[in-house]
């Protein structure tokens, strides 16, 4: 299935710009989404100019801990939006040089539409069908 450049920008932003990945989306209470992460805010903060020292020092991530179901600690990365949101123009300026990621049969998670709107989900395959596939 092709993945339109206006779906992959919304998905991107609004769908997977948190640590959402798995399918049931249950990484991080609901209070934490990026639905209002939409393309006019977005290109707002692609906008702003940024200065040398900016540019020099870089940005960080906020980091969290969630607990597991085994009440072991996870820790996640929320990346800072401005880096993130040019990753995504980027990506979306550049969708038809790299559409071709859709497609490759080498790899597990490949971007394609999901009826949540997200563009990318990280369903890693079990033990079982990796072995039978190495």
């Amino acid at each position: 299935m092709s993945v339109s450049k206006i779906f992959l920008l919304t998905a991107l932003l609004k769908e997977n710009f948190l640590p959402l990945q798995k399918k049931k989306k249950e990484e991080l209470p609901p209070v934490f989404n990026s639905k209002k992460l939409t393309k006019e805010v977005a290109q707002d903060i692609h906008d702003i100019l940024l200065t040398r020292e900016c540019k020099k020092n870089g940005f960080d991530f906020i980091f969290c801990r969630a607990t597991r179901f085994n009440n072991v600690p996870r820790l996640f990365a929320i990346p800072h939006p401005k880096p993130y949101v040019d990753v995504c123009f980027e990506i979306y300026d550049h969708w038809d040089k790299i559409k071709q990621i859709c497609s490759n049969t080498n790899s597990i998670i490949r971007p394609q539409r999901y009826s949540d709107g997200r563009i990318i989900i990280m369903n890693y395959e079990s033990s079982s069908e990796k072995r039978d596939r190495y």
